[in-house]
């Protein structure tokens, strides 16, 4: 039976995967590339799906996420109140508006009243906080660059101008133990990403096609891997949180 509800066009499509760990709770990964609209699905233009719409979907392939759409819930329509990247990610992960996560805009150098909260709990805080371990990947885009490199101390991670990438540090990492990732960067066929331990990676593949192979994280000697099914024809950039259950959440906790 195709369960459709209302499909979700705010800054990027979103999908949320659950599995069971190794004390019976259920894995939860959060996909969501950049500017990734509605219609540029390919399950849109299935007769079952098309359907439940007043459109007609994108003459695209996206087998990956056509299957996925088969063993889920699919939303027809939802609203973002600030579908920009920054802003938007701000309120993924604090469930803030803007004005109070602080990520009023897109983040870069000439913007320092644009970035998260350090004070901000956020979604990777409450979970870390409740036992799990949780693994951040891809473009981030929520804080202000400062001369941080890790890799070039006093310098920003590049000679841009305004600068827009920006290197993440573990005490703004929100709960995150585990991260590969980035600011936020546009040459999608020689991606960057920093990992835990600040160490750079460039890599000559195109990015989408990096997380598919990436493994989220290991720790202590625990692996807990996925092959994410990222968007088949994404040209943007994309995010990817995971969070790994090790124990019964808090009452009221999520």
């Amino acid at each position: 039976m195709l369960k459709i509800r209302i499909a979700i066009p705010f800054a990027g499509l979103a999908l949320t995967a659950c599995g069971q760990s190794e004390a019976g709770r259920p894995n939860v990964i959060y996909v969501f590339p950049d500017q990734y609209r509605n219609s540029s699905l390919g399950f849109w233009s299935d007769p079952e799906f098309a359907a439940e719409v007043g459109w007609k979907g994108d003459p695209v392939a996206t087998p990956n996420l056509d299957r996925f759409a088969r063993e889920a819930t699919v939303l027809t329509e939802a609203v973002s109140n600030f579908p920009v990247s920054s802003p938007h990610r701000g309120m993924l992960l604090s469930g803030m508006y803007p004005e109070r996560n602080g990520v009023v805009l897109n983040c870069m150098s000439e913007r320092p009243e644009s970035s998260l909260r350090e004070d901000a709990e956020c979604i990777g805080d409450v979970f870390s906080a409740a036992g799990y371990d949780c693994a951040y990947i891809g473009k981030l885009h929520a804080d202000f660059p400062t001369k941080n490199n890790p890799q070039h101390p006093g310098t920003y991670v590049s000679d841009a101008v305004p600068e827009w990438d920006a290197y993440t540090p573990p005490e703004r990492r929100h709960g995150f133990n585990y991260w590969y990732s980035y600011g936020t960067y546009d040459v999608h066929k020689h991606p960057h990403y920093w990992d835990t331990d600040g160490n750079r990676h460039d890599v000559d593949e195109w990015s989408p096609r990096s997380f598919e192979s990436h493994r989220i994280y290991r720790k202590q000697g625990r692996r807990a891997r996925s092959r994410k099914t990222v968007p088949d024809d994404d040209r943007h950039e994309s995010a990817a949180f995971a969070l790994r259950f090790d124990r019964r959440l808090r009452p009221g906790g999520v």
